[in-house]
């Protein structure tokens, strides 16, 4: 068994600090925003200094830009095994909101409007991308595949896309306010119900 050297010690290390300085970002940006990643707050809770956190992140822009990569990432794995896990599209369909419904909420309209001015042409292009490949484009695939097996009838499927993500706001997933409007027993209906109203537009005849 090889020796572990000085030099994978210390970039095992840089690695973790690194880890968790995305977490308490990623916990920061939940609770508020933007505007509520406040860096100093930041490097006293990972236990660094405010300099050691620049040696990461060398701006607050760059911590955002890979925040939102991160969350990208996250929500296509936990997307992807959904999709893994039904048998047909309705049970994708289902799986992929009660993937959703356990992760953070996340208003992208928020992020469109209040926040993507933040990052730079460059990384507003990577993360459109990277939301597309994550996020919209495995929903879309679905939602095709439905139609192809006939499980879903011929519709515009650029507008059931977006209203499927539109579909994921009303979820009760930690920080969303509807989540205030239903006792725990609810939220298996509440998803079927959900998904009655949207794959009800778009299967059975014309």
């Amino acid at each position: 068994m090889p020796l572990e050297t000085h030099s994978n010690k210390t970039d095992g290390r840089v690695r973790d600090t690194r880890q968790r300085i995305l977490r308490q970002a990623h916990v920061l940006y939940q609770h508020g925003g933007y505007a509520g990643i406040n860096l100093q707050e930041l490097a006293d809770v990972v236990g660094i200094t405010k300099a050691a956190l620049f040696h990461h992140f060398d701006s607050k822009q760059t911590l955002f830009y890979q925040i939102q990569l991160e969350l990208c990432a996250e929500h296509q794995s936990s997307i992807e095994t959904a999709i893994a896990m039904g048998q047909n599209t309705r049970a994708r369909l289902r799986n992929i909101m009660e993937a959703m419904s356990q992760r953070p909420f996340f208003d992208p309209m928020k992020f469109l409007t209040d926040e993507l001015h933040q990052l730079n042409p460059t990384q507003q292009d990577a993360i459109g991308k990277a939301f597309a490949a994550s996020t919209r484009q495995p929903i879309a695939d679905v939602i095709a595949e439905g139609v192809e097996k006939g499980e879903l009838r011929p519709h515009n499927q650029k507008i059931a896309v977006l209203a499927f993500l539109n579909l994921l706001m009303l979820l009760p997933s930690e920080g969303n306010p509807v989540t205030r409007y239903m006792s725990p027993n609810e939220y298996s209906s509440y998803l079927d119900d959900l998904l009655d109203v949207f794959v009800g537009g778009v299967a059975g005849q014309n």
